[in-house]
């Protein structure tokens, strides 16, 4: 549901508003990963799945914070340049934290017959 619907039509405080945003938007994001970037085609282990998806939302939440923080205050990188490092930096660990991490496949162990 957008923010926008549930604070114009529906009246709901801007702070649950939010926060129902941003839930969606992690669910939303959570099904497009599993289901378009890393081709899962069934929710076999999509428990797990979603609360270490959960887990590298609030992970990247923090690293955002503290990454601008230092790039602007500490090594005076200009505060939207700083933004847009922070996202690069975090869009490609993310990436290979969904891949071998979130949505790693299985290993299958194979026994050879002798």
């Amino acid at each position: 549901m957008s923010i926008f619907l549930l604070l114009d039509s529906v009246g709901v405080h801007y702070i649950v508003a939010s926060l129902v945003a941003f839930f969606g938007g992690m669910v939303i994001s959570f099904l497009l990963q599993k289901f378009l970037t890393f081709s899962h085609r069934t929710m076999d282990g999509a428990t797990q799945q979603f609360v270490l998806h959960l887990t590298l939302v609030c992970l990247n939440a923090v690293a955002n914070t503290l990454i601008i923080y230092l790039l602007v205050s500490a090594l005076d990188v200009p505060k939207i340049a700083g933004q847009v490092m922070t996202n690069i930096i975090i869009a490609i660990w993310s990436f290979f934290a969904y891949r071998y991490v979130v949505f790693a496949e299985k290993q299958t162990i194979q026994t050879h017959g002798g």
